[in-house]
């Protein structure tokens, strides 16, 4: 039986909601040029737009806008596997040599052993063509041939032989691409088209390495490490291929992310065989791998999605099961921004009340409940009191009060070289630093209550300075 997972109307979401999701995502945008973020559920939506498309023109993002979707490209190709795998013309353990020739298996090492379930998971043991092609100073400018990727790995050894451990490879998924191609006999952007984007109506989709379609927002990326940003949009996305060529935006990915794990492209079989995982895995951003979909589990719930990067663009797409809650944010900048914590932090902790101090010096104390507080250009002291709070302090050394028993409180912008976290009678040696997806925790050693947490900080940046117990 299909599961049809609706889009309610975004009207049901609040006007003070939509007011600090909007907040939230100016003061997390950062030092990335622009994003666009959407949250959907079936109790309302909320789409949202920051930063700009293009510093050479200075156009501000549009929730619509289109962006390189980077390895959300996986889900994609996987489906069609597994589609495939549905009708009978592939087995998910047919070896590599049963549709791949002699000279493309022959690099690979332990080739002739490896199956498609495993290119599929991540068990391959295969090495990941992408930092071989990007240290060897090649032109990102020409068409790449699937083949040609592959081949860069030859004389690669093995991470562990097949089906003995885990690690993230995109050569897996070019395989899987060349695999697709030899099955159907069709072109891969033929079938995610066929199979998945017309069917489902994504107008605003399309595989940039083979497909002509409307030019995505300006990606950015610190080329030469020199702290300038380049435009990097003009590169060929062939290099990435079906790993992750794909051209989408927010509104397209929330019907496809519905529409997968609503049972409208996967029979609940085949779908339960994608969603189960590998874990533990040795991974900065999952915590399992299935068959093309990633696990991600948070304090705020487990997750089903996937992460992308290619080399101007960051993204992000996530299903909760439970609240059937989809998250996505597209990023035209390469370098690492958490949106994902605050925004959905935002989402469920809707605010009571919103405070904005002055440009003096401001003390602001919460309302007890869930509030968003903002400092200005002041050394400001900020408190939530009772209830999960949002604190931004803006410019100036700012302090943040957070105390036990009183909620845990997200801290939005906190710069360790300026900023102090006020714990009254506690000593630092009484707390617990624990750094998770970007974000350092803050939690009470001896009982575990968690008193709040500093979003896009590494807590190896944080020092016994930046924590006090009184004021001075």
């Amino acid at each position: 039986m299909t599961t049809q997972l609706s889009l309610a109307s975004a009207d049901s979401v609040t006007v003070a909601r939509r007011r600090a999701l909007q907040t939230g995502l100016d003061h997390a945008l950062g030092s990335t040029v622009g994003a666009t973020a959407a949250i959907s559920t079936p109790a309302g939506n909320w789409l949202g737009a920051s930063g700009v498309a293009s510093r050479r023109t200075g156009l501000a993002v549009q929730p619509d806008d289109l962006f390189q979707i980077g390895s959300i490209t996986k889900p994609f190709v996987s489906t069609v596997v597994l589609q495939l795998f549905e009708s009978g013309q592939l087995s998910l353990d047919d070896p590599l040599t049963r549709w791949l020739s002699p000279d493309l298996v022959q690099p690979i090492p332990n080739g002739s052993q490896i199956t498609i379930r495993q290119l599929l998971n991540h068990t391959s043991g295969i090495p990941d063509y992408v930092p071989i092609l990007l240290a060897a100073g090649v032109n990102l400018f020409r068409d790449w041939q699937p083949q040609e990727l592959t081949q860069l790995i030859g004389g690669q050894a093995a991470a562990f032989t097949p089906g003995t451990g885990w690690s993230y490879s995109n050569t897996n998924y070019i395989l899987l691409g060349l695999i697709i191609q030899q099955v159907t006999g069709n072109p891969i952007a033929s079938d995610i088209r066929s199979r998945i984007l017309d069917p489902l109506g994504l107008k605003q989709t399309y595989f940039a390495a083979a497909e002509v379609g409307p030019n995505p927002v300006s990606g950015y990326w610190d080329v030469n490490n020199d702290g300038r940003l380049d435009d990097v949009s003009s590169l060929s996305l062939s290099w990435a291929w079906s790993a992750g060529a794909l051209i989408s935006n927010t509104k397209d990915l929330l019907r496809f992310s519905r529409a997968l794990f609503g049972g409208e492209l996967l029979q609940p079989d085949t779908l339960k065989q994608m969603l189960t995982f590998v874990e533990p895995i040795r991974s900065n951003a999952f915590s399992g791998y299935g068959l093309g979909i990633a696990r991600l589990k948070t304090s705020e719930g487990t997750f089903y999605g996937h992460t992308g990067l290619t080399l101007g663009f960051r993204s992000s797409l996530w299903y909760e099961p439970e609240t059937q809650l989809i998250y996505t944010d597209l990023q035209n900048t390469r370098r690492f921004n958490n949106l994902f914590s605050p925004l959905l932090a935002t989402w469920e902790g809707e605010p009571e009340r919103s405070l904005v101090g002055t440009a003096s010096n401001d003390f602001l104390l919460g309302s007890g409940k869930h509030d968003t507080i903002q400092g200005r250009a002041g050394d400001d002291l900020l408190s939530g009191g009772k209830g999960n709070d949002f604190l931004w302090g803006n410019a100036g050394r700012d302090r943040f009060y957070l105390v036990p028993g009183e909620g845990i409180d997200a801290i939005v912008d906190f710069v360790a070289t300026e900023d102090r976290i006020l714990l009254p009678n506690l000593d630092f040696d009484q707390i617990t630093l624990t750094e998770r997806y970007g974000n350092t925790l803050i939690s009470l050693t001896a009982t575990g209550e968690r008193l709040g947490g500093l979003i896009n900080v590494a807590a190896s940046d944080l020092t016994t300075a930046n924590f006090v117990s009184t004021l001075t």
